[in-house]
């Protein structure tokens, strides 16, 4: 995988992801590419007290907060709509 981050301004990010192992199949969730697919991301800082706070309000977490390219964690979670959303927490700052 290659990944290339644009900082557009005001705290907006435009990631650009290129999958280069070729024969990999994205995953799905209730029909919609969540992982490996497009997506909203969110920055925060802390991805576990965010994961806690979200699911106890009935958000569907695709999979816990896992550490990602660069020193940040990440995790994958879908909206009442099956929308994919990311949160990433910068380990570095």
């Amino acid at each position: 995988m290659k990944v290339a981050v644009l900082d557009v301004g005001n705290s907006i990010y435009l990631g650009l992801i290129e999958y280069i192992k070729s024969g990999v199949e994205p995953r799905f969730s209730e029909g919609r590419v969540i992982i490996s697919g497009g997506h909203i991301g969110f920055d925060v800082e802390d991805i576990n007290a965010t994961a806690e706070d979200l699911l106890s309000m009935g958000v569907r977490i695709l999979n816990n907060p896992a550490a990602i390219v660069s020193g940040r964690n990440s995790c994958f979670l879908q909206d009442p709509d099956g929308n994919g959303l990311q949160f990433v927490e910068d380990l570095n700052e």
